[in-house]
């Protein structure tokens, strides 16, 4: 996972640690091994990323990124490579609209925040706020949505159908 940079984003920025901390467990739940902490926020830094992580890890099938900047990076070295999304890598953008992701080639597939809930909870919590100054600020988790675009596939060597 190339998580958000700390150059854009404080290393306690609770939505990178949270994805981070999740995207690890949901690694060990299934058996796999786990890249984590490597982190970019441009395309120069996913593309640095990305082969740093090859260099080190060349098993890996499959990067998720955070950061759309980051995401176009780890395109440009894939093709550098003479590689192709998905055949050869699965690249999943984290925490981006589907509009964005649509807007990539191939499509990308995307963990999809829900904007108009997350407006709604964001006012929400601020009139709570204002009308209650002293208590506690709330916390409340919404899950992403998983649309499926055409840039994740089985791993390559698996022997899954395509």
């Amino acid at each position: 996972m190339l998580n958000h940079s700390t150059g854009v984003y404080s290393p306690e920025y609770g939505p990178a640690v949270r994805a981070g901390e999740e995207f690890a467990a949901a690694a060990r739940e299934a058996g796999l091994w786990y890249a984590g902490d490597v982190r970019a926020g441009t395309a120069g830094e996913g593309r640095l990323a990305f082969e740093r992580l090859m260099a080190e890890h060349p098993e890996v099938t499959a990067v998720a990124a955070m950061s759309d900047q980051a995401a176009v990076g780890v395109l440009q070295a894939v093709e550098e490579r003479g590689w192709r999304v998905p055949g050869d890598l699965s690249l999943l953008l984290a925490s981006a609209s589907a509009r964005v992701a649509e807007m990539f080639r191939p499509r990308l597939t995307t963990l999809e925040p829900p904007g108009a809930e997350l407006g709604r909870l964001g006012a929400r919590m601020l009139i709570d706020r204002l009308e209650s100054p002293g208590s506690p600020p709330a916390q409340r988790l919404v899950p992403c949505r998983l649309v499926i675009g055409d840039s994740s596939a089985p791993p390559r060597g698996s022997g899954a159908a395509r």
